[in-house]
């Protein structure tokens, strides 16, 4: 079934759940059918799992930026010198809306006669010079427009712009397990591991403190102590803090979501038009609470209430059914 089947059959059904004559009264932009809320709930029970490696260090913070953990998963696609006009040694300024939009942010080259003479900032501003003349320039990277300006015409050449294509399909959702393997301890390490270690006399054996290095280590490798958090930074979507309590290697499984439905397994259509019912229903509700229209006599609310609490339950038991295992999410 192709994407423009799968939205026409979830919309068929959430008519068939509300009601043909609700549905029909509905012909205004507040109302209209949306799948974002059900993409999210539905990837945070069923999410596109990755799982990646990392070397760490005892107490060292590893750090982990989300985007570059979505470019490695999910790649940007390289589009190498698309042409935005010809130097005539008159124009001064070559504008086009490339064809593979969006654009990452930072990835796009200015050329004139295949040589690079400006880029981007990643802010949308493009910089540069060509011999004497000066360039500057804007690019709106979601629409994919790109102005170079030149403060005197170029006499001759392709102007021509690369970029890398962004994969916005595809959006990040959290840690959803990890699991960590540690290396051999080694002897110069030793004092680094016997810090705040409370009990080092064992009546029975002989004191030995690489072994009671060793043996702390692996208790806490043991018991998960690995930390990793999440925090927002300026200039990123968000960074992964990884602070381990030993020298090995970290795997983290990661977790993430689709903006589309075409990763939506046929089998949970039908489950996933319910949740973008429920999702319609409560705005259909908040709609009528704060609008009249003449219309409303054909909508019984009480019903769409009681059908949106049948709805809800019935989408928890759904989702619990298909919901990956976790043992934790970050």
């Amino acid at each position: 079934m192709s994407l423009h089947d799968r939205r026409q059959f979830i919309i068929d059904s959430v008519r068939s759940i509300v009601g043909y004559p609700v549905i029909n009264t509905l012909d205004v932009e507040v109302a209209t059918i949306d799948f974002d809320d059900a993409l999210l709930r539905y990837y945070q029970a069923a999410p596109i799992i990755r799982t990646r490696t990392y070397d760490v260090t005892f107490n060292q913070e590893t750090l982990i930026p989300i985007d570059q953990v979505l470019e490695l998963e999910f790649p940007s696609v390289l589009v190498e010198d698309e042409s935005i006009g010809t130097a005539n040694n008159t124009l001064l300024s070559f504008s086009k809306t490339i064809t593979k939009a969006p654009i990452r942010p930072g990835s796009v080259i200015i050329k004139r006669a295949g040589t690079e003479v400006a880029n981007d900032n990643s802010l949308g501003d493009i910089a540069g010079t060509d011999g004497a003349m000066i360039i500057t320039g804007s690019v709106n990277y979601l629409a994919g427009q790109v102005t170079v300006v030149y403060n005197a015409a170029p006499a001759s050449g392709s102007i021509t712009v690369t970029y890398r294509q962004d994969n916005n399909n595809y959006f990040y959702l959290g840690v959803l397990n990890e699991a960590f393997k540690s290396n051999i301890i080694p002897r110069y390490n030793l004092d680094r591991f016997l810090l705040g270690v409370e009990t080092g006399f064992d009546p029975v054996n002989e004191y030995n403190p690489l072994k009671m290095a060793a043996r702390n280590t692996y208790d806490h490798m043991l018991s998960g102590q690995t930390t990793i958090e999440y925090r927002h930074e300026e200039g990123t979507k968000g960074v992964l803090h990884v602070i381990p309590m030993g020298i090995g290697t970290c795997a983290i499984t990661h977790a993430f979501g689709c903006v589309n439905m075409d990763r939506v397994p046929m089998n949970h259509i039908f489950m996933f038009g319910n949740l973008v019912a429920e999702k319609f229903i409560e705005r259909v509700i908040s709609v009528r609470s704060g609008i009249q229209l003449s219309a409303d006599y054909q909508i019984n609310t009480s019903y769409l209430e009681k059908k949106l609490a049948e709805l809800h339950e019935e989408n928890i038991r759904a989702l619990a059914e298909i919901a990956t295992p976790v043992v934790l999410w970050g």
